[in-house]
């Protein structure tokens, strides 16, 4: 039955073309009738980044469907035409590459409109700022430039450029003993064999427009002389800042003596810039999720019926409309709030009001229910008055009645235990946690193995996992 109804909806209501061009401004998203809410969202974000160029947002799916080129000449055609741009970003993953398929068109194309094309030649990851970053690793380099009389020359790392980017190493660099390797923010400091991998937080670091960084994050004390790694950044214009940046220190180890900052501090004074080491214990966000990332809950189950609208195969009352802010979600055809509910994609969050209407909580618990088991679902977070959210948990949960202790205006919690749970870092210790409580261990199964918080004040509790948001 679900694979008839994704064919009569797509027939009833699917934008006409096989791809989906969304403009923002002067961003552009180039979807696939395949990819999920999530996808699309995540898609909508990055193209969100700031810049004076015009940006076009490319899915996977997109990039490999028949009319992926045809999409992407029509969007640059547009963009020429109607905004006079004469440099276009195009974040599409792998088209870049100089002896690929695409590089005879993308030179003929840039020649035909005057403008300039940046694609990357590799995959693009997006900081927790918005940059989109190029590694240059796995026989990438970078983001290409394709223009009337060029060659495929990398043209940056990064969009937007920040000013510094020309003046630190686009390779890696040896040290003694140690790798100098790109990254968003500037250097990672890291032992040969513990190359990074591609979710790593060192690649979400975000990007400081005022200077780079020098990021350690699996190595206590550095072994290399400080006046080493002060070359690496001997050109920066004078009075540039550069980051200690030690936030992703592994807390088995201590870190940089201060000596050693000293030293590094007093190098870069004499290459007329100057350092700033970053409080090891300071609060570091990673939320930003990478592309196909995130909560299964708008990941799968979900069709495309509208530009960016969405109803879910099994619960066809279910309706969710991706907006860049977010995700919402609805009861098709209803116009009151209490029939609403938000999901916060890079928090993997669905964030309820406990005045929620009872056929929106009865759908969603049987999506959450569908979920069991899979990896990657959302937290929920019920936030009201105590009276409803409990009635509302008894629902999502499947009957199972939370505590009595709670306090009389409370947050409630649903969040799935990881399978292999990260040890919390001092840091994320959140202490304003009144009571939590799981499951007795004669809970119904129907609750999916939710396990049930409850945080004292109306926040959402911060979970050193991630998994039921943060606090802002």
């Amino acid at each position: 039955m679900g694979e008839r109804l994704v064919r009569w909806l797509r027939r009833r209501e699917q934008p006409s073309g096989t791809l989906v061009v969304d403009w923002n401004g002067s961003s552009a998203v180039i979807s696939h009738p395949d990819d999920s809410p999530l996808v699309l969202w995540q898609l909508l974000r990055d193209a969100a980044a700031p810049g004076d160029d015009v940006l076009i947002m490319m899915s996977g799916r997109a990039v490999r469907d028949t009319y992926g080129g045809s999409a992407i000449r029509g969007t640059v055609e547009r963009a020429a035409r109607s905004w006079r741009t004469r440099r276009v970003w195009i974040a599409a993953d792998g088209v870049g590459r100089p002896r690929g398929a695409h590089a005879a068109w993308l030179h003929r194309l840039a020649e035909r409109t005057a403008v300039e094309l940046l694609v990357p030649d590799g995959s693009v990851r997006a900081t927790t700022d918005g940059t989109l970053y190029v590694a240059p690793d796995a026989g990438a380099a970078g983001w290409r430039s394709f223009r009337t009389g060029g060659t495929a020359t990398v043209a940056a790392l990064r969009h937007p450029v920040p000013f510094w980017e020309r003046m630190v190493p686009r390779a890696p660099v040896s040290l003694a003993g140690l790798l100098g390797d790109p990254v968003p923010a500037g250097l990672l400091l890291r032992l040969p064999h513990r190359a990074p991998a591609g979710d790593d937080d060192a690649y979400r670091l975000p990007v400081d427009p005022r200077g780079p960084a020098v990021v350690i994050q699996d190595i206590g004390v550095p072994p290399v002389h400080p006046s080493q790694v002060a070359d690496l950044f001997g050109g920066l214009p004078p009075g540039t800042v550069v980051h200690l940046e030690t936030r992703l220190l592994d807390r088995r180890f201590a870190g940089p003596e201060a000596a050693w900052v000293e030293a590094l501090d007093v190098a870069l004074v004499a290459r007329q810039a100057r350092s700033i080491p970053v409080d090891p214990y300071a609060r570091l966000s990673v939320e930003r999720r990478l592309r196909g990332d995130g909560p299964s809950l708008v990941d799968q189950g979900w069709v495309r019926v509208g530009k960016r609208r969405y109803q879910h195969v099994s619960e066809t009352a279910l309706v969710a409309d991706v907006k860049p802010a977010g995700i919402m979600l609805r009861l098709r055809d209803a116009g009151k709030p209490e029939d609403r509910a938000f999901v916060h994609p890079d928090k993997g969050v669905l964030m309820l009001e406990s005045a929620a209407s009872a056929g929106l909580a009865e759908s969603l618990r049987r999506v959450l229910a569908g979920l069991a088991g899979l990896a990657g679902r959302a937290g929920v977070v019920v936030a009201g008055g105590h009276d409803g959210a409990r009635r509302l948990v008894e629902v999502l949960a499947g009957g199972y009645s939370p505590p009595s202790s709670t306090t009389s205006d409370a947050t409630v919690v649903l969040s799935a235990p990881p399978s292999d749970p990260a040890p919390a870092r001092p840091s994320d210790e959140d202490s304003s946690t009144a009571v939590v409580r799981s499951p007795e261990p004669g809970a119904p199964e129907a609750g999916a193995g939710w396990q049930i918080k409850w945080a004292a004040d109306g926040t959402p509790w911060a979970s050193p996992t991630g998994g039921a948001g943060e606090r802002g």
